[in-house]
């Protein structure tokens, strides 16, 4: 009961992100087209995703230096709704691709390239709007639009026509859920000031990056180090390397519904972690819930004949869905950290994994031409395993030198490494000695920590429920005892401390 009852408390704008989800089952992941009747139906799953996959690396290649140069343009609201519309147009083409006649197998390649280019700007919208929520709400809300995407997908699974029109609509979906306010906060970072951007409805944790006080904290061109783009490929890869070792030709409906219920309960179980311990996923733990399930599910499978796969792929494909939402959760706080665009936070991010899928997609497809299924799943199953054990050892050994703290240049002493919640914790700790210091009052304290996370005043006078003039009042006895005269400069008055 107490977990339904945080789930209420959660902003339900970022729930529409769901139906991105719901399209990858229904329209990639699932046999949708092929029972439909009007299909053209040329190619299996593992073919499909290759082509939306390859379409959508496209649209993130090209987003990067797009998004650097013009930070508002893919954020536009008209950009979202448009892309919902050509991605809608384009699912419809392959859903009726067996209309045209012997044009039938063309119609249906080109929708599922120009498909993949629109949903994939719809994730970069979406990704936008994530990087600008409360860093609590990123986790519990990426797992729960994922598991409502989950329950709406198997509602209209194996309906025949009725699901193809249901993969149709959720892309204008999607896009129209988009809130509109998605990203005034993240592109008014580049622009303007701290308030400016609280004014656009985004809060502000005081001692992050993202008051924008330095682009050396944040590098615009780097915000993944080379050790995480090194993790997102192997973990890509494997993924496209079993779909078509595991799934060549696309699962049937009885199998797809095997997929759904174990990635539903592997995000259950996350969500459950998540709300009930309040803890933030890392990119270990990719490493240590992902890829391990990934090479230990294709082992067992290499040395046991079971005959039937569809039990090991739902078990990758759920592992691999954690990765991804782990792997989104991420995004969204590099982005937030960032003085850069989020759309280039998360195209870079995403382009790194469609990379990794294309290239294990294309190994595969030239391993089983020229060896069997059965004979490459022990060896690859003992290279993933391998890879795993060495990638855990240096995740888990620089976790080591993270805690003990790396030697400084010229003497001995070790500075620990400090995350954006240790930076919020410092920050808080320094308005509590300034307010000490300076005589403030427990109110005007109250109201000094709420205008360095970001708040507006009529925000802060409705958390408080006090009258803007009485906060107003506040503001100015504090700005008079400190000696400031604006927001940014109470902010760089809390930095010096």
């Amino acid at each position: 009961m107490a977990l339904f009852q945080k789930i209420a408390k959660l902003p339900p704008r970022a729930f529409g992100f769901g139906l991105w989800w719901m399209w990858i089952y229904l329209a990639v992941l699932s046999p949708t087209f092929a029972q439909s009747p009007f299909a053209a139906q040329p190619m299996g799953g593992a073919s499909l995703s290759f082509l939306t996959i390859a379409s959508g690396a496209v649209i993130y290649a090209a987003a990067i230096p797009l998004a650097w140069a013009k930070p508002g343009l893919l954020q536009r609201r008209s950009a979202a709704v448009g892309a919902g519309v050509v991605a809608a147009a384009a699912t419809a083409a392959m859903a009726f691709s067996g209309l045209f006649g012997s044009a039938g197998n063309t119609v249906f390649i080109g929708g599922s390239l120009v498909a993949g280019m629109g949903i994939s700007v719809i994730y970069l919208q979406w990704g936008a709007f994530y990087a600008s929520l409360e860093p609590k709400h990123v986790a519990p809300c990426t797992v729960v639009s994922f598991l409502l995407a989950i329950v709406l997908a198997s509602l209209v699974l194996d309906r025949g026509v009725l699901t193809s029109l249901a993969a149709i609509v959720i892309p204008l979906g999607a896009a129209l859920l988009v809130p509109a306010d998605a990203s005034k906060g993240i592109a008014a970072c580049d622009k303007g000031t701290p308030s400016a951007i609280a004014g656009a409805g985004r809060t502000i944790s005081p001692g992050q990056p993202t008051l924008c006080t330095s682009a050396a904290k944040t590098s615009p061109h780097r915000p993944f180090p080379a050790s995480v783009v090194a993790l997102i490929l192997v973990f890509s890869f494997a993924f496209g390397l079993f779909r078509v070792l595991l799934s060549p030709d696309g699962p049937s409906s009885h199998d797809m519904g095997l997929v759904m219920l174990c990635s539903a309960a592997m995000a259950f179980v996350m969500l459950a972690i998540i709300m009930a311990f309040s803890i933030s996923l890392g990119w270990d733990s990719v490493f240590y819930l992902a890829l391990p399930l990934i090479a230990a599910a294709s082992l067992v499978l290499s040395v046991v004949d079971f005959g039937d796969r569809a039990f090991v792929w739902a078990i990758i494909v759920a592992a691999v869905r954690v990765a991804d939402l782990i792997m989104w959760m991420i995004f969204a706080n590099v982005a937030r950290a960032s003085r850069r665009s989020p759309v280039a936070v998360f195209a870079l991010g995403k382009l790194t994994a469609q990379i990794g899928v294309l290239a294990g997609l294309l190994v595969a497809r030239w391993l089983v031409a020229s060896f069997t299924v059965e004979s490459l799943l022990l060896p690859t199953a003992l290279a993933f395993l391998v890879l795993v054990t060495l990638l855990g050892s240096t995740a888990a050994l620089k976790n080591r030198i993270a805690a003990n703290g790396p030697a400084v240049e010229g003497g001995s002493t070790n500075a620990r490494a400090c995350g954006p919640e240790d930076e919020a914790s410092a920050a808080q700790t320094r308005i509590q000695a300034i307010a000490q210091a300076r005589g403030l009052s427990p109110r005007e304290t109250e109201i000094f920590l709420l205008l360095a996370k970001g708040r507006t005043i009529p925000r802060i006078a409705d958390e408080l429920v006090l009258a803007n003039s009485t906060v107003t009042t506040h503001v100015r006895g504090l700005y008079r005892k400190l000696d400031v005269h604006n927001r940014q400069e109470l902010l760089d008055f809390v930095e010096r401390a």
